[in-house]
């Protein structure tokens, strides 16, 4: 056969995907036509025989020949055909060149199948096949009489492209819809409509002039232009290059898909998009011939393949299945089926981003658009419903949690039936101190009414400036047993934001200890513990009895202001007491042996291991929350099976690089928070921990703590993020666009929540809570409120919401809530400092740094040093820009504004270093400090130098590690940078790994303290 056959070269666009199918299977085209009985045995031979004769690829095979690098077609001359026989026992698979044939008797009649891979045929070479053996067996000639060969278009191809004809397409910014991915094989398809509906909504109101394909093709393009908000939106469109004339009939691949850019402007119509579209779709069928590759793969694609049809041959019904063609791995890709009949739509997904029910929701959207588009004409695109209303009840359903059939029990009231039922029980532990349940209550009611002689009454706002310890537990359970509200204040902040918070809440006492009672105005009642004690011991330690309304205030927050001032959120008792329940059953409190807390209540996250255990009579763990993530291990090897443990993405990462595997073993559940969380990070959580339960917990502190968890199972697959997935009981969550219209699934927009967790609003901010607490528009209860979140998310089906960024300035690091704003006043309020920007820049060691510009006023005298010192005085070291550069002038846009993206490269300098400039000797110090220069981002970095305060965080300081091993050999603990953070101590740890290796340790863990603060501190969340 081989000696028979001559070679031809793929053409230009086969060979392409000869490359980009490298040997996958699931790349076919296939059809099917059913035939009567009267069609004999030997009727079916001699036109199958018939159909190779007159089609060169029905003759040919792929071949790889030695020294070639690419594939070639073996034609077979027509006079080498060799006769079929179809016999009772042989011949029901065939093969005809590059097709498969398959015939069955089904019933009364013949099926038979034809299936070819997609490099090799397109849906119309199928279509030619049906038809040309339905003529056959009529007794008709096929027509044309003497179809093309494909060999000669494909050489005609090849000549067009080595005459320069051909150009490659260069493709605008990459778009791609926000999908999971999922674990699928198989491409996922779904039916858009019928072919009676389409017909119907199209007849007579297509645009003038503007075909079916060109007013499809504008509503796809809608369609993804409203799911990713790129413009233009670029698709590839598959032509058919048998429009033109000589290639009537050829049987093979004619059908290129071309990349095309369709302009979509929210201002537009329907006909404007449609016009545009009928424009591009000519202009790619002049460009089909001279197809080459294009410079990026288009996720989109868009076609037309033959519909089903019927025939009649010798009096019988010959039915012509509609071919499926999978020619491109498109992301997703729409089909048009245009015939006599109707017109009918398929959507086709990637099966790892796409199952049938996420492919049905894209398919009803699309529906959707183009019954509002052909119904509406004169409305604008960016207003075209996308939601059908079976799709909204559904949609309202899937994002609103379980609703509670009596009232949610108050968190006291909880921890008193805890108190009853086991008053022995371990309540608390901090250090060496550690109280039952009854004692915990005893004291809790004791200072209760301490608070009630000092005038604090319902609703009253108490200020608790204590480290994380008993006392603690103590006065925030006091202040909330006499009905008020607590205010949690962080002991490293600055005394003057402090005092600023106080003010702002109107707060008149604070309970703290002696050593910290100086950071509080002096014109306030000041209770401290361990001064008061005596008095204390005094007063009854019965239950209060008061039982405060839902809407009464639990606690205040203070987050980051976009207006340059903190700001205090209102949490209510009802919120605060839903969480605590849903947590104790969602998270298993009531396992294990305890809770650790190693973060200050002034972060909300803190709420989940602090309080919601004492509601189902767990014990709680605290640590400092100034020792960092090394005094969680100690704790969980103290503890020994912790039922919950409570951090951000950030101190995960860390932690998973300090901790053993058998102490990781002890953990039962993590539960992640504040920050987007990582598919690699939970991987290697499991690899290191297989039987840990893994929550991501989203939440602003708006809507206490948490609003929205998913749990990540151990064989999910993610693609850049984990979902944030669906609400906790008595809440609400919704996908909204500028108009509070609800966005179909698929669709970016902003997450507003409502429910039971939002909070009462922004203290003594009346216009901000205005703005930021909104009216449901379609309240199930009168008066619901939403909190608009400010985060863009997107629903996908069964993980629910994904989150996707922000709308506004707000950033987050390490966890915290930081209003870009808010540091940018401050720095303007410094004397010299007329004009100041802060970003957020990425951290070549994989975290995120915020960098501050700063223009001086005229004749002012600025230093780096003044500049740190005037912030430190302000900001919570979260806050503080880890770079400063000084401009002479903003860089301004044509509107004379600020152009943020014209602001130069951060000056990363070690001008934070407390330390003198001392230059790296000898080659461990060397090493080291090139290392810290390449991690950090610097120019030079002194052997005094800190690591931590010259911009090191917990992202940084694992990729040092890593780095240095590669270098030396020798694994570098995480650990041993804390231990040893400046380059001469930490070479010195490298050079001599034993107890001379202490030298200049003292020093070190003071330098680092302010470090430890950043990673267990919370200023505030989203």
């Amino acid at each position: 056969m081989a000696a028979e056959a001559d070679l031809f070269r793929l053409s230009p666009y086969q060979q392409y995907l000869d490359t980009l199918h490298a040997g996958s299977p699931g790349f076919v085209t296939t059809a099917v036509i059913d035939v009567g009985r009267r069609a004999s045995r030997p009727q079916l031979a001699d036109a199958l025989t018939r159909l190779a004769a007159r089609h060169d690829m029905l003759r040919a095979t792929l071949a790889r020949m030695p020294g070639l690098d690419r594939a070639v077609l073996a034609v077979r001359p027509v006079d080498a055909t060799e006769g079929i026989t179809l016999t009772d026992d042989s011949g029901r698979n065939l093969r005809l060149g590059v097709i498969e044939v398959r015939i069955d008797g089904v019933g009364s009649g013949w099926r038979i199948g034809f299936s070819a891979s997609g490099l090799v045929a397109d849906a119309q070479s199928l279509r030619i096949l049906q038809s040309e053996l339905a003529d056959l067996l009529a007794g008709r000639e096929p027509r044309p009489e003497t179809p093309l060969p494909f060999v000669q278009y494909s050489e005609w191809q090849h000549a067009l492209s080595e005459r320069g004809g051909a150009r490659r397409r260069s493709l605008g910014p990459a778009t791609a819809l926000p999908r999971p991915r999922l674990a699928r094989n198989g491409p996922a398809r779904s039916p858009v409509y019928g072919p009676a509906e389409l017909t119907r909504v199209l007849s007579g109101t297509l645009p003038e002039g503007v075909g079916t394909s060109a007013t499809l093709l504008a509503c796809w393009a809608v369609l993804l232009w409203r799911l990713t908000g790129a413009s233009p939106v670029w698709t590839a469109v598959g032509i058919d290059e048998r429009f033109r004339a000589p290639l009537e009939g050829t049987f093979g691949q004619l059908t290129p898909y071309v990349p095309v850019a369709v302009p979509v402007d929210a201002s537009n119509r329907l006909r404007d998009v449609a016009k545009l579209a009928s424009e591009v779709l000519a202009q790619a069928r002049v460009e089909s011939p001279a197809w080459r590759p294009p410079a990026r793969r288009c996720p989109f694609g868009f076609d037309e393949s033959p519909p089903a049809a019927l025939r009649h041959v010798n009096g019988e019904a010959v039915h012509l299945r509609a071919p499926t063609a999978r020619i491109e791995p498109f992301e997703l890709a729409l089909t048009v089926e245009a015939g006599a009949e109707g017109t009918r739509l398929r959507l086709r997904g990637d099966p790892s981003c796409y199952d049938e029910a996420a492919l049905a929701t894209v398919a009803d959207s699309l529906g959707t658009l183009v019954n509002d588009a052909l119904e509406h004409p004169d409305r604008r695109v960016d207003r075209l419903r996308l939601v059908s209303p079976g799709a909204l009840r559904h949609l309202r359903d899937e994002l609103t949690g379980p609703s509670s059939a009596a009232p949610v029990p108050d968190l006291i009231q909880r921890f008193e039936m805890q108190v009853k039922r086991a008053p022995g029980r371990l309540a608390a532990r901090a250090g060496a101190e550690s109280v039952t349940y009854a004692q915990l209550n005893l004291r809790a009611n004791r200072l209760a009414r301490r608070l009630q002689e000092c005038g604090v009454r319902a609703d009253g706002v108490v200020g608790v400036l204590l480290p994380n310890s008993v006392g603690l537990l103590v006065s925030l359970l006091g202040v909330m047993k006499v009905g008020a509200a607590y205010l949690p204040l962080d002991t490293a902040l600055p005394p003057g934001r402090v005092r600023v918070m106080l003010a702002d809440a109107g707060v008149d006492v604070v309970v703290t200890v002696s050593d910290l009672a100086g950071i509080v105005d002096q014109s306030l009642t000041v209770l401290c513990l361990d001064r008061d004690l005596d008095r204390l011991n005094l007063l009854p330690g019965t239950d209060l009895g008061i039982h405060p309304p839902g809407e009464s205030l639990a606690y205040v927050l203070y987050t980051s202001g976009s207006t340059g001032r903190p700001k205090g959120v209102m949490v209510t008792r009802a919120g605060l007491a839903n969480y605590a329940t849903w947590a104790g059953e969602a998270y298993g409190l009531h396992q294990g042996w305890g809770t650790i807390v190693h973060s200050p209540p002034t972060f909300d996250l803190t709420v989940t291991s602090l309080l919601a255990p004492l509601s189902v009579g767990q014990s709680v763990h605290l640590v400092p929350a100034s020792d960092g993530v090394e005094s969680v291990v100690r704790a969980v090897r103290e503890v020994g099976d912790v039922t919950l443990l409570k951090l951000t993405p950030s101190h995960l990462t860390l932690l998973r690089h300090i901790i053993d595997d058998e102490t990781a073993a002890r953990i039962r559940c993590l539960v992640v928070g504040g920050e987007v969380l990582l598919p690699d990070d939970v991987v290697a959580w499991q690899a290191k921990s297989p039987g840990v339960r893994i929550m991501n917990e989203y939440g602003p502190t708006e809507t206490v703590v948490g609003c929205s968890w998913w749990e990540v199972r151990p064989h999910d697959r993610m693609s850049t993020s984990v979902p944030i997935g669906l609400p906790i009981p008595n809440t609400t969550l919704r996908v909204l666009d500028d108009d509070l219209s609800a966005l179909a699934p698929g669709c970016i927009g902003e997450l507003f929540v409502g429910g039971m967790g939002v909070a009462r609003g922004y203290l003594r901010e009346p216009r901000l809570t205005a703005e930021r607490f909104v009216p449901d528009p379609q309240p199930e209860k009168p008066g619901a409120r939403l909190y608009r979140t400010g985060d863009l998310v997107f629903h996908a089906g069964p993980t629910g919401l994904h989150f996707t960024g922000r709308r506004d300035r707000q950033v987050k690091i390490r966890g915290h809530r930081v209003e870009l704003e808010e540091v940018e006043v401050a720095l303007t309020d410094h004397p010299g400092i007329a004009n100041a920007a802060v970003e957020l820049h990425r951290n070549r060691g994989g975290g995120d740094r915020l960098v501050a510009y700063v223009v001086a006023h005229e004749g002012a005298t600025l230093t780096l040093a003044a500049m740190r010192d005037h912030l430190r005085s302000r900001l919570p070291e979260i806050m503080l820009p880890s770079a400063l550069t000084l401009l002479s002038r903003w860089p301004v846009n044509a509107h004379g504004k600020l152009d943020r993206a014209a602001l130069p490269p951060p000056a990363f300098d070690r001008g934070a270093s407390s330390a003198p400039f001392v230059a790296p000797a000898g080659e461990t110090e060397r090493r080291v400090a090139a290392v810290w220069a390449e991690v950090l981002g610097l120019s030079e970095v002194g052997v005094l130098d800190n690591f931590f305060e010259i911009g090191g965080d917990s992202f940084s300081i694992v990729k040092m590690a890593a780095r240095l091993k590669e270098l030396s050999g020798a694994a570098v603990p995480v650990t041993r940078a804390f231990e040893f953070p400046t380059v001469r101590s930490l070479a010195r740890s490298l050079d001599q790994p034993g107890p001379g290796a202490a030298v200049e340790i003292g020093a070190a863990r003071a330098a680092r303290r302010s470090f430890r603060a950043t990673l267990a501190q919370g200023r505030g969340r989203r």
